[in-house]
């Protein structure tokens, strides 16, 4: 069974998955990384053959760790982007489900996210 999971990127430098070849209940790890050092925000998208457009899984923002509706269950991102050297955030996918699973995701990393709103007088 070869997998049905590919992983591209804006960009990241360095772009793995392990395990190469997957199977149905595999723990499968998606590891985007890259060399900009004040690039301390990253987003992950999955891209279905079954849906059109791209579903936005959640982000990292330094250390903070956020995901969306439906990708809590058998999605987590490991990692850190504070510091000052390479970053690399590693997507899992606990227990692989070829229906729901098979995708493409992608991965972009940009300057650090404002979080909240402000007001100026």
């Amino acid at each position: 069974y070869t997998s049905p999971l590919l992983l591209l990127s804006q960009w990241g430098d360095q772009i793995h998955q392990t395990p190469p070849d997957l199977k149905p209940g595999d723990k499968v790890q998606l590891v985007c990384s890259h060399g900009e050092t004040d690039y301390k925000y990253m987003e992950w998208y999955q891209q279905s053959h079954r849906e059109p457009g791209l579903k936005r899984i959640g982000h990292v923002n330094y250390n903070d760790k956020e995901y969306e509706e439906g990708f809590q269950k058998d999605f987590i991102f490991t990692g850190d982007l504070s510091g000052d050297k390479a970053k690399n955030i590693t997507l899992t996918i606990s227990n692989l489900k070829t229906s729901e699973h098979s995708a493409v995701y992608y991965c972009a990393a940009s300057y650090a996210q404002c979080i909240g709103s402000h007001s100026f007088l």
